[in-house]
């Protein structure tokens, strides 16, 4: 048994430790000079979690990296507390950790690139903002794949990109907070929709204008009597948004919202004026203004949506632009002027371009790798400093109806076929068409007015054949073809032609002998003093009639044969070698003399032979004319002759006959 001694001495120290026991009291630790901490830093290293650190008034020059659980708090508020980044490539408040509280200061100089001046890091939650200035950073406050935090009545001004960014984050939420005069004042940004979906209430201000950020709301409408500054709908359908001046990173922005209609939107001085992303379908926007944006209009990922009578202008990059999957949407009597790029498609299909202005722009209309079925018809693309339209790597597509006028290259494709291209309108450029590595796309009635245009039909392994018609239509029989036909029509009485060929293939004798001819519906006429520069690979013609043009060569010094070119590069070929290949047997049978024959040289020798004059009729086969009646010339089916030497054969037989008579007095003779 214990004594009654050590009971006394147990229930004693149990009743200490229950003394003890219980929540602990946060520990308050001062920051300032001579208060034993002078840094947050330094506090923070003395500190746990739960703690309270107060800093007392003055300017610390720290970049402060917080990985417990305090909170971090000025003594009498930001007006008389500055932390100031020590480094200017790192973050002033960078937090790494859930639950802490940062108020009071102000903050600034994190001003390198993606620098903050307050930094929640991925995986921090639930942590609070509240009542900092933030100014002179790269990012006033960044908020970077971090949930459930709280930022409430902040100023972030005169920062160099954005004043409040949240990425890749969702469920924040903001309240009573000032953003203005940064570049930017505020974004939201992430690839999934979720990344959206925060709470945001108009309290929230950008430039002394509310922010409308709704989510999941059905039917309602945003109109001048808001005074948005920017407008966000998330989730969202059957939303009207109209008569409004909106004006940040994005101005107008759709996730994954439907059924909408923007309307009468000015969005200016924004990076994104209006911004369709992630699934935002069956949208209508009429009568909207974006200007001075880096990109005026754009789609992403959304589809079926239309957009007319917009206007998309001084865009850094692009005035319109359908990217990313961006399908089905129909563009119609759009403006998009001075721009980088007027209308941008990439990555998109059976979109449908119809009646759009796209004038004074760098490119005018640009598809890149974009693919199947995008349809541009009637557009009017002038006054384009490179390009009118521009394919890159874009198949399948049609261009019909356009007109082009007074832009650098009015058609150009580059590694692009199988693209239709009828009844365009070039006026006044420099290079009206041009094709690099783009075989088989379909040209057809491309009609040339005014200026110095070029068409290139070259062909081999950089560019492409560019062919009005069949190849084998309209023959010519003697001549080789190069690189193909082009129709060229004009309003023009005259005009001045840059035709391009390719000349692998062809020795500097063949290309000295080409020439440009024209169908005149029954014949090829050879176009009249053109000018062939051989070391650049065109000719250069002036043009007083149109139609279908190809540049041609002899294919020998004369045309012994009837059989027609087949329009095909490997005919070409075949046709050339059974040229030589029958020059090669007319020496062999000149060479062969043989018992009872007379030989073609024999014939000639002291005979008019070589003074005939030799004419072809319309099939190809000779016809000569006999300069002395001792000869007489024939053509075969074949095209050969046979030449009949009448004074030989006659002295021959003199002789045969003087040889007989001799024998028969010598037998006569021998008898006698």
């Amino acid at each position: 048994m214990i004594s009654n001694k050590y009971s006394i001495v147990l229930v004693s120290l149990i009743c200490i430790l229950l003394a003890c026991t219980g929540t602990v009291s946060a520990k308050e630790i001062i920051v300032g000079a001579d208060l034993g901490n002078s840094t947050i830093t330094a506090a923070l290293a003395n500190a746990s979690n739960g703690d309270i650190i107060t800093v007392t008034d003055g300017t610390y020059i720290e970049n402060v990296d917080v990985m417990k659980q305090v909170v971090i708090r000025s003594q009498n508020g930001s007006a008389n507390t500055t932390v100031q980044a020590q480094s200017s490539s790192d973050d002033v408040f960078h937090v790494y950790t859930s639950s802490v509280n940062i108020s009071g200061f102000n903050i600034e100089g994190a001003s390198d690139s993606y620098k903050a001046g307050i930094h929640l890091h991925s995986g921090t939650a639930s942590s609070i903002v509240l009542n900092n200035t933030l100014s002179g950073n790269y990012y006033g406050i960044y908020v970077s794949s971090a949930d459930d935090n709280i930022l409430t009545n902040n100023n972030a001004s005169n920062n160099s990109e954005l004043g409040c960014y949240l990425y890749a984050s969702t469920n924040n939420t903001l309240t009573g907070n000032t953003i203005s005069s940064n570049k930017y004042n505020f974004k939201t940004d992430g690839g999934a929709v979720n990344h959206y979906l925060h709470n945001i209430g108009p309290s929230n201000e950008v430039d002394g204008k509310p922010i409308f950020y709704w989510t999941s709301v059905t039917s309602g409408q945003i109109n001048s009597s808001s005074n948005a500054g920017a407008v966000y709908l998330v989730n969202c359908t059957g939303i009207t948004v109209k008569d409004v001046e909106v004006s940040d990173y994005y101005g107008t922005m759709l996730v994954s919202t439907t059924n909408s209609t923007i309307e009468n939107v000015t969005a200016a001085n924004c990076f994104y004026g209006i911004y369709l992303f992630s699934s935002s379908d069956y949208n209508y926007l009429d009568n909207n203004n974006a200007y001075n944006d880096y990109w005026g209009i754009c789609l992403r990922g959304s589809s079926n949506n239309t957009l007319t009578n917009n206007e998309a202008n001084n865009a850094t990059d692009s005035g319109i632009v359908v990217w990313y999957s961006s399908n089905y949407n129909n563009l119609t009597g759009n403006n998009a002027h001075d721009n980088s790029y007027g209308v941008y498609i990439s990555g998109s299909s059976d979109n449908y371009l119809t009646g759009n202005n796209v004038n004074n722009n760098n490119h005018g209309i640009y598809l890149s790798y974009a693919d199947n079925n995008n349809n541009l018809t009637g557009n009017n693309v002038s006054n384009n400093n490179y390009n009118g339209f521009f394919l890159s790597g874009s198949d399948h597509n049609y261009l019909v109806g356009n007109y082009i006028n007074n832009s650098g290259t009015g058609f150009r494709l580059q590694s692009s076929q199988n693209n239709t291209l009828t009844n365009n309108y070039a006026n006044d450029t420099t290079t009206a068409l041009l094709l690099t590595s783009s075989p088989n796309n379909s040209i057809g009635d491309l009609i040339l007015s005014s200026g110095f245009p070029k068409l290139s039909f070259v062909s081999g392994s950089s560019f492409s054949n560019i062919r009005y018609a069949a190849t084998d239509a309209n023959t010519f029989t003697g001549k080789t073809n190069v690189n193909g036909y082009v129709l060229i029509s004009s309003t023009e009485t005259s005009m001045n032609m840059d035709i391009f060929y390719d000349d692998a293939g062809l020795s500097s004798s063949d290309e000295a002998e080409l020439s440009l001819f024209r169908w005149d519906s029954s014949n090829w006429t050879e176009v009249t003093n053109p000018f062939i520069d051989t070391s650049n690979d065109f000719v250069t013609a002036n043009l007083t009639e149109y139609g279908t043009f190809g540049l041609f060569w002899s294919a020998a010094s004369s045309v012994p044969t009837s059989t027609p070119y087949s329009g095909s590069d490997d005919g070409m070929s075949v046709y050339r070698k059974k040229q030589i290949m029958e020059q090669d047997e007319t020496e062999e049978t000149d060479e062969t003399d043989t018992e009872g024959e007379v030989s073609n040289e024999t014939i000639s020798t002291g005979s008019a032979f070589a003074d005939d004059i030799e004419n072809t009729d319309n099939t190809g086969a000779y016809q000569t004319t006999a300069s002395s009646s001792t000869t007489d010339t024939t053509v075969d089916s074949e095209g050969n002759s046979t030449t009949m030497a009448f004074s030989g054969i006659a002295l021959i037989a003199l002789l045969f006959f003087l040889l007989l008579w001799k024998r028969r007095r010598d037998e006569e003779e021998d008898n006698e």
